[in-house]
């Protein structure tokens, strides 16, 4: 993949065997909701939290806006993750003491379903 050559790095990937170095690979090439995908298919919940704790991770480190990474964080979980991974965040949230994450989080799955 970093040779410019996705296309490759994907062919090679879907006939990975192993769950694990398959959802680390596509981690590490920014295929954060395809790898929690991967991991959700396997049943495997730390890996498909590892992915989408890594793409909080990338969106965040990435802006030097946290108001608008947060936001843009919070749709794209809702909108290309799947429900199992969305899920599996918003029970993490529902264990922290601050539950305005939680809050936003739902708000967001709401607003997403009415369009």
């Amino acid at each position: 993949h970093k040779t410019g050559k996705p296309s490759v790095a994907n062919l090679i990937l879907r006939h990975e065997k192993s769950i694990r170095d398959k959802v680390l690979a596509l981690i590490s090439i920014g295929s954060y909701s395809e790898a929690a995908s991967v991991a959700t298919t396997a049943r495997d919940a730390n890996l498909a939290f590892s992915a989408v704790l890594e793409f909080e991770k990338h969106i965040m480190v990435g802006s030097n806006d946290q108001v608008k990474s947060r936001s843009q964080f919070l749709v794209t979980i809702d909108s290309k993750f799947q429900n199992e991974s969305y899920n599996l965040y918003r029970t993490y949230l529902a264990s922290m003491t601050d539950l305005s994450h939680v809050l936003n989080l739902l708000r967001r799955g709401h607003n997403y379903a009415l369009t």
